[in-house]
């Protein structure tokens, strides 16, 4: 996975993120903060904790995660992914496991 950071102030952050094939984020939740994921290359999936089914996304879709919902993103496909990761609310980042 890599990461880079384009806005960190406060409560805002924002970072594209990308995903080799197979790869995946740890299982997480944020206390207070609200995640929009946005895709921009390949499909992202996002799975969350709490039995819904995951949601794939494509260039130019998008979804937003409620503070306190356990989730992880991953890319399913056979090439690299890449997201856009906006995050509001103060930052804090919580393993589990699933």
């Amino acid at each position: 996975m890599h990461r880079e950071d384009l806005i960190r102030r406060g409560d805002a952050r924002v970072a594209a993120i990308a995903l080799e094939a197979g790869e995946a984020s740890p299982w997480h939740y944020h206390s207070r903060v609200t995640e929009t994921v946005f895709g921009l290359q390949g499909e992202v999936r996002l799975e969350t904790g709490a039995g819904t089914a995951a949601v794939t996304l494509l260039p130019g879709q998008r979804h937003t995660l409620a503070p306190g919902v356990v989730h992880r993103l991953s890319n399913p496909g056979g090439t690299k992914s890449v997201y856009l990761l906006v995050q509001n609310g103060h930052y804090d980042f919580v393993a589990v496991d699933p």
